[in-house]
């Protein structure tokens, strides 16, 4: 869990210092090396709309995928937002 809030922390600040494309492409990489964390929070951005467009529907069906392939953190959201 220690590693999800890790990767969280370095894209809200790549984020909130207006890199925003760069952040988007870095969680890309680590999606592609399977990194669960990444879809994850990237399904969470999507779904707030957080340096992001919001699009709910995208960000549920990232959490999903996320979901299938084992991550926890995404399971307990999808729970609360049903």
């Amino acid at each position: 869990m220690e590693s999800y809030y890790r990767l969280q922390y370095e894209v809200l600040k790549l984020i909130d210092d207006g890199k925003t494309d760069k952040a988007e492409q870095y969680l890309w990489e680590k999606v592609r090396q399977q990194d669960t964390d990444a879809l994850t929070i990237i399904g969470f951005l999507y779904f707030y709309g957080v340096g992001l467009k919001k699009d709910e529907e995208k960000g549920r069906k990232l959490l999903e995928e996320a979901i299938r392939k084992g991550n926890r953190i995404a399971a307990e959201f999808i729970e609360h937002i049903k």
